[in-house]
């Protein structure tokens, strides 16, 4: 069957986008955000990050992009490497909601020619392998950017 064929599966290609507070804000909960909080971002490798949506939907102000030395340091894996788990502590994972309608997830390991292989990632599998917390972005993004929620399950 063609990818457009009823009943085809989407499998989706992950990146694990290591992303640091990029200024000590207030937090929506009244505490503060450390300029050193890290956050690390499961998203479609198809799709383009809001930052700022991002760190509206976090409360913590702004976020920027970790530095290559500070993914390997902070996140435990080199840029582009980073698996969508939390390898170091401290690390707040993040499930963006382009992932949820995956049959299959596939996303690097930690190191080249290693990939992990997660089966219906919005069922739960994702959450409990990595941690993480769907992203609740309505209302957060730009209209022309990909949005939704997760049917069910924990989010930030």
């Amino acid at each position: 069957a063609g990818a457009g064929a009823a009943g085809a599966e989407f499998v989706c290609e992950a990146n694990a986008i290591c992303l640091v507070a990029a200024a000590p804000l207030a937090a929506a909960d009244g505490a503060e955000a450390r300029a050193d909080e890290r956050y690390l971002v499961v998203t479609a490798a198809h799709s383009r990050l809001d930052l700022r949506a991002i760190a509206t939907a976090l409360g913590v102000g702004r976020l920027r992009l970790a530095y290559a030395d500070e993914c390997e340091r902070h996140f435990g894996a080199n840029a582009g490497f980073v698996p969508p788990l939390a390898l170091r502590p401290g690390v707040r994972v993040l499930l963006h909601p382009t992932v949820a309608q995956a049959a299959r997830l596939w996303a690097s390991a930690g190191d080249v020619g290693y990939r992990l292989w997660i089966d219906r990632p919005a069922d739960g599998a994702l959450e409990v392998l990595s941690g993480g917390r769907w992203l609740d972005l309505a209302g957060a993004e730009a209209p022309s950017s990909p949005t939704g929620t997760v049917a069910e399950g924990s989010r930030v």
